[in-house]
């Protein structure tokens, strides 16, 4: 089998994400292959016209901090040791598309992602 250098899970935080985090923790363990979890977050879309609009930026700096650290715990519980290359990315958009982009923009081995059965 050829060797790894980067695994990409995406995690939405149910139950099947957590199994497809340990399936690429057992895939990475042999060539000592970085692992990258990431979360896409897509913010809700309301009809409104552009005078309608009144960004606040704060319920978003909040969501992506209350992301970040989920992920974080995440991290630290497939490897509470610090001994394995995991980093995690959160970005805003819809899922499929922002994974396909950062699949094909940072070059990944494999994408491991869990199912709903």
């Amino acid at each position: 089998m050829k060797p790894f250098s980067r695994i990409l899970v995406p995690v939405d935080f149910l139950p099947h994400s957590a199994e497809a985090v340990r399936r690429a923790m057992d895939l990475a363990s042999p060539h000592s292959a970085e692992v990258v979890l990431l979360h896409v977050y897509e913010p809700a879309r309301y009809p409104a016209t552009p005078g309608d609009v009144v960004y606040d930026a704060e319920p978003f700096v909040r969501m992506t901090l209350g992301i970040r650290a989920r992920l974080e715990a995440t991290r630290r519980e497939v490897d509470p040791m610090d001994r394995h290359r995991i980093t995690t990315i959160v970005l805003q958009g819809t899922p499929v598309d922002s994974i396909v982009e950062l699949a094909n923009r940072e070059r990944f081995d494999l994408i491991v992602m869990g199912t709903h059965g």
